[in-house]
């Protein structure tokens, strides 16, 4: 057997050939990678938070423009018999679309973080009284952009009718 004295240090008791100390090696090159993990984890978990949040905005916004509703009624002298017939405000039901959007989205910016709102539009389709309503936010990067991860746009759409009587 060959002599392994040399393999001792001068002030350890164990010789170098050891293997105490192996699993804080493997831990020390595993935890990064996990803390990255986490880090993304934290801000796709916020990502979804802001997308639930940016439909809601969006379902909002198209719900009010389409309470802007005209209801034109006339009777008919002779018979008593109504008639009926519904206008869609376009440039009010737009205008009350852009505007519980903008006001949503800024909720969204107060409660969750940063939101860059790319492009917000609401599009009143008068023939068959649908008003629908567009969000793109660009939420801010929480962790992942110290890693240079881009986060991704988020785009909305919702449509809706007015209820008529």
């Amino acid at each position: 057997m060959a002599d392994r004295s040399w393999l001792k240090g001068p002030t350890t008791q164990y010789p170098l050939t050891s293997e105490r100390g192996s699993a804080a090696a493997g831990m020390a090159a595993v935890l990064p990678v996990l803390l990255l993990l986490l880090v993304l984890a934290a801000d796709v978990v916020r990502w979804q938070q802001i997308s639930l949040a940016v439909q809601t905005a969006t379902d909002a916004a198209a719900l009010a423009g389409a309470q802007e509703v005209w209801v034109h009624r006339e009777m008919d002298a002779g018979g008593g018999v109504w008639s009926q017939t519904f206008y869609l405000n376009e440039d009010s039901a737009r205008q009350q679309a852009q505007a519980v959007l903008l006001r949503n989205l800024r909720r969204i910016e107060a409660r969750i973080g940063s939101v860059t709102i790319v492009r917000t539009a609401a599009h009143i389709d008068a023939p068959n009284m649908t008003v629908r309503v567009e969000a793109s936010v660009t939420p801010g990067a929480f962790l992942a952009g110290r890693f240079g991860l881009v986060p991704p746009q988020i785009s909305r759409v919702a449509e809706a009718r007015p209820v008529l009587p």
